[in-house]
This record gives structure tokens, C-alpha cells and sequence, in this order.
């Protein structure tokens, strides 16, 4: 039991360093507009990127890297 628990606490020590650092500094919208920009200034694609009604929500650090 005890190995599980740190294995699954060194998990979330490593999930958490890898976190997009735009989520550390904006709202999943903001950061998914900001990478949307990046992919579009590159012309490899042409990414249109729309939300409707997530400013009303608030979502958890985990559904938001998830999202991204």
C-alpha cells in the first residue's frame, strides 16, 4: 500500500511539472486561443477558435489540462 501511494503521489509530482505554463498564466480560453494563434502564424493550419459560455464556468486544474 505504501508503494502504491508514493507511486501515485510521484504521478502527480511529475503531471504537475509538465502543466502547459499558458495554463499558469491564463484561463483554459486564453491559452487555447493563445495556441490556436502560435498554429495559425506557423501556415501549417488555419485554426478557427470559438467558444460559447465558458466564461460562466469555473473548471478545476485538472479538467482545464485535460481540456488543453
Amino acid at each position: 500500500m505504501d508503494l502504491m501511494v508514493s507511486s501515485i503521489k510521484e504521478m502527480w509530482r511529475i503531471v504537475h511539472n509538465m502543466m502547459p505554463e499558458a495554463l499558469l498564466k491564463f484561463e483554459v480560453d486564453s491559452a487555447l486561443k493563445d495556441i490556436c494563434s502560435d498554429i495559425n502564424q506557423t501556415g501549417a493550419l488555419n485554426i478557427n477558435y470559438q467558444t460559447i459560455g465558458i466564461k460562466e464556468i469555473s473548471l478545476d486544474q485538472a479538467t482545464s489540462i485535460t481540456i488543453y
